[in-house]
C-alpha cells in the first residue's frame, strides 16, 4: 500500500485538476504545480487494447489503431469488451499521453501491476517487469515498482504499457502510476520502505522477546500464540504492498514472493484465533475456534501447495471470513468484559483496532476501498501498543500475587521452621523404631538361615548339584530342604568329624539309601512368609523324621495333614501352606544304577537327559500343602535315572 499525503492533499488535488487540463487519454501538464501538489496520480481515461500488445511503431501507423475502451487503470476482470467480460487471464496495452510537460525533468512512478509488465515512453523501452507474453508459456509473473525519469523539455510523453496475466486472479492494474519531481518520488519510495523496515522490524522484535519469554516460561500459551503471530505478521510489510523484498532481491521468484505475501495473512489470522481462545476460554467457544482453525490451516495447506493461478482467489474468500469474525470477536469480548476478564478492555480496544486495520488491508488490496495508508499505519501501531497493555497488565497482576505469596512464604518458612524441629524428633523416634523392627527382621533371617541346610551338607550328598536362592526381602518364605533317609536327623551330619568331611562323595552316596531334597514356596512374603516357612519346614521334618516315611507322595500327604493341624489351633482360619517341588533319589550300591521318585504340589520337576536338549517335565499335582476344597492324595513319579542327566526343581519366583 501506498503510505501517501492523499487524505490531507485528496481535495487539493481534485481542484487542482481543473486547473490543467484532461481530455480522455490526455492529460495537460501546463498549469501542473509540482511544487505545492507534489505528486500527480495518472487517474485520467487511458486507451485500453484487449488482447492486443501495441508498441510506439504501432502508433504510428495510418490509420491509428482504435481502442477497445477508454478505462481508468484498474483491473481488467470485469471490464467487458465487445459485450464479454475479460476475465483474469489475458494480454492488453494502455496509452496516456502526457502533453506541455515541465522543463525540468520528472519521474513515472510505475508500481503495483501484479504479473508482467513492459512499458515505453516515447519511442523506446524503458522498463520490463518479468516477461510479457501472449500466452502462460511466453509470460513471466514478476512484481516490483520501477522509477522512469522523463527528461524535461519534451512537448508530449507516450506512456505505453503492456500488460500480461496467466498466473493470478486479478489482471491490469491495481493502482493508477504517478508522477513527480525526482527528488518527492525518491523521497516518498524511500518513506515508504523505511516505514515498512521499521514496522517489520518492530513486530519481528516484539515476537522474538515475547517467544523468548514464552522459552523461559511454557505455562502461558497466550504468549507463544501472540509471539507468533508478531513474528508472521512482520513478514507482510516487507513482502507486500510497496514489495521492499523486490527492491532488496530482484530476482526473488515471483510466486514465493506472493506465497510470503498470502501467508503473511494467514499465519497472522490462524494464531490470533489462538490468542483470543487463550485469553477468553470461556467466553469464545471452542467448536467455532476448531471451525475458523481449520479454515484458515486450509487456505494455508493450498497457498503452500498450489500454484498463485489457484490460492490468489483466496482473496474473495477472506473478505467474507473477516465479517463473520468480527461478529464473533465482539460477542466474545463483551461476554469477557461483563464477566470481568482481566485485561478484557484492553483486548477488545486493541483487537477491535487490529480487525478494523486488516479489513482496510484486504478492502484496499482487492480494489474495493481507496488506498489508507496512514490510517492503516496508525491502526497497526495502536494495536500493538493495546496489545502490549494485555499483556503488560496481565504480568503486573501476577507481579503482585508473587509479592503476596512471597509474605506469605516468609510467614509460612516461620511455622514451617517450627515444624521441621518437631518432624526432626519425630524423625530420631521413627528411625530407633525403625532400627529395632530391622535389627528383629535380621534375627529372624539368622534364625531361617538356621533351619536351611548348610551348602557344605549339600555338596557332601549331591556334590554335583547347585542352590540358586534370592529372597525378595531380609526374610523369604521360600525355603530348600534336605534329608537324608536312615540318619537320625538331617543336621546329624554337622557334628561329624572333620575326617568323615574329607571322604568321597561317591563313597558318602553310596552309604545312604535315599537322599531327599525339596523346593518350597510358602504363603506370602517377608515376614509372614516366613513364618509359614518355618511350620512347614518343621512339618517336612517331622513326617520323615517322626513317622519313617520316604515315599514321596505320602510325605506330601503328611506334611499336609501336620500344617492342616497346626493352623487349626488357631481361632481363626488359616488357609496358609506351601507349593512345593519334592524329589526322592535312591541308588543301587552294586549296580551303581540311580533311581528317583517326585511328588509336587503345583511345581513340577525338569529333567534334562544325558544325550537330549529337550526339558522333559513331570508334571505336579495341581493343589497345595495346606487346606484345599478338592485335595487329593498326591501322586509318586518313579524315575529311572541315568548317568548324566540333570534334575531341575523350583519355585516360582
Amino acid at each position: 500500500m501506498r503510505r501517501t499525503n492523499k487524505l490531507i492533499l485528496f481535495l487539493f488535488l481534485f481542484l487542482s485538476y481543473s486547473t490543467f487540463g484532461q481530455d480522455n487519454s490526455v492529460i495537460d501538464l501546463r498549469d501542473a504545480d509540482f511544487q505545492n501538489v507534489k505528486i500527480i496520480p495518472l487517474n485520467t481515461e487511458w486507451e485500453f487494447y484487449w488482447k492486443k500488445l501495441y508498441g510506439p511503431a504501432d502508433f504510428e501507423k495510418s490509420p491509428l489503431p482504435q481502442p477497445d475502451l477508454l478505462i481508468k487503470p484498474s483491473s481488467w476482470n470485469d471490464i467487458k469488451v465487445d459485450g464479454k467480460p475479460c476475465g483474469s487471464y489475458g494480454f492488453a496495452t494502455y496509452r496516456l499521453t502526457l502533453i506541455n510537460l515541465p522543463n525540468s525533468e520528472i519521474v513515472l512512478d510505475a508500481y503495483s501491476v501484479q504479473t508482467a509488465c513492459r512499458i515505453f515512453v516515447n519511442d523506446s523501452i524503458e522498463v520490463e517487469v518479468g516477461k510479457v507474453g501472449e500466452n502462460s508459456e511466453t509470460s513471466i509473473p514478476m512484481n516490483r515498482d520501477e522509477q522512469i525519469i522523463i527528461p524535461g523539455g519534451l512537448d508530449s510523453a507516450e506512456i505505453i504499457v503492456q500488460i500480461s496475466n496467466f498466473h493470478h486472479r486479478k489482471g491490469g492494474f491495481v493502482h493508477p502510476f504517478e508522477i513527480g519531481l525526482p527528488d518527492t518520488i525518491v523521497q516518498q519510495r524511500l518513506e515508504y520502505y523505511m516505514l515498512d523496515a521499521i514496522e517489520s522490524a518492530a513486530l519481528a522484535i516484539i515476537g522474538l522477546f515475547l517467544f523468548a519469554l514464552y522459552i523461559f516460561r511454557r505455562k502461558d500459551l497466550s504468549i507463544l500464540y501472540f509471539a507468533l503471530f508478531c513474528i508472521t505478521l512482520s513478514l507482510r510489510p516487507i513482502i507486500s504492498v510497496n514489495y521492499l523484498i523486490g527492491f532488496i532481491f530482484p530476482d526473488i521468484n515471483w510466486a514465493l514472493m506472493l506465497k510470503l505475501e498470502y501467508l503473511g495473512v494467514l499465519f497472522p489470522c490462524l494464531f490470533m484465533t489462538f490468542y483470543i481462545k487463550e485469553l477468553f476460554p470461556k467466553q469464545l467457544p471452542g467448536i467455532l475456534v476448531k471451525i475458523l482453525a481449520t479454515i484458515f490451516i486450509v487456505k494455508i495447506l493450498i497457498t503452500i501447495f498450489f500454484p498463485p493461478a489457484v490460492f490468489s482467489w483466496l482473496v474473495l474468500a477472506i473478505l467474507l471470513i473477516i465479517p463473520i469474525g468480527i461478529i464473533i470477536l465482539t460477542i466474545t469480548i463483551i461476554r469477557a468484559v461483563i464477566a470481568k476478564v482481566e485485561g478484557a478492555n484492553y483486548a477488545g480496544i486493541g483487537v477491535i483496532v487490529l480487525f478494523v486495520s486488516l479489513i482496510l488491508k484486504v478492502l484496499s488490496y482487492s480494489g474495493a476501498i481507496p488506498e489508507m495508508n496512514v490510517l492503516i499505519t496508525i491502526l497497526d501501531i495502536g494495536f500493538i501498543f493495546m496489545m502490549s497493555l494485555i499483556l503488560g497488565s496481565r504480568f503486573s497482576l501476577q507481579f503482585v500475587k508473587v509479592e503476596t505469596l512471597q509474605k506469605q512464604t516468609e510467614q509460612q518458612n516461620i511455622e514451617i521452621e517450627l515444624k521441621k524441629q518437631q518432624v526432626e524428633k519425630q524423625k530420631e523416634l521413627v528411625e530407633e523404631k525403625n532400627k529395632e523392627i530391622l535389627d528383629s527382621i535380621n534375627y529372624a533371617k539368622r534364625i531361617q538361615a538356621a533351619i536351611l541346610p548348610p551348602q557344605r551338607i549339600v555338596k557332601e550328598h549331591l556334590p554335583q548339584s547347585f542352590i540358586l536362592y534370592k529372597p525378595k526381602d531380609i526374610v523369604a518364605g521360600d525355603f530348600y530342604w534336605l534329608e537324608i533317609s536312615g540318619s537320625s536327623s538331617g543336621r546329624s551330619s554337622q557334628n561329624e568329624n572333620e575326617s568323615n568331611q574329607s571322604q568321597k562323595t561317591a563313597a558318602a552316596a553310596a552309604a545312604t539309601n535315599c537322599i531327599l531334597f525339596a523346593a518350597a514356596d510358602c504363603t506370602g512374603h517377608g515376614v509372614p512368609g516366613s513364618l509359614v516357612s518355618v511350620i512347614c519346614n518343621n512339618g517336612l521334618n517331622r513326617s520323615v523324621r517322626e513317622h519313617g516315611l520316604t515315599d514321596t507322595g505320602k510325605i506330601l500327604d503328611k506334611t499336609r495333614e501336620i500344617i492342616i493341624s497346626e493352623f487349626e489351633k488357631s481361632d481363626e482360619e488359616v488357609k496358609d501352606g506351601m507349593d512345593i517341588a519334592l524329589v526322592s533319589l535312591r541308588s543301587n550300591n552294586e549296580s551303581e544304577e540311580w533311581s528317583a521318585q517326585f511328588s509336587g504340589a503345583n511345581n513340577p520337576l525338569w529333567i534334562i537327559r544325558k544325550d537330549s536338549t529337550f526339558i522333559e517335565e513331570i508334571k505336579a499335582d495341581k493343589q497345595p500343602i495346606g487346606k484345599y476344597a478338592d485335595a487329593k492324595p498326591f501322586t509318586t513319579h518313579s524315575i529311572e535315572l541315568q548317568k548324566g542327566d540333570l534334575i531341575y526343581i523350583f519355585t516360582d519366583g
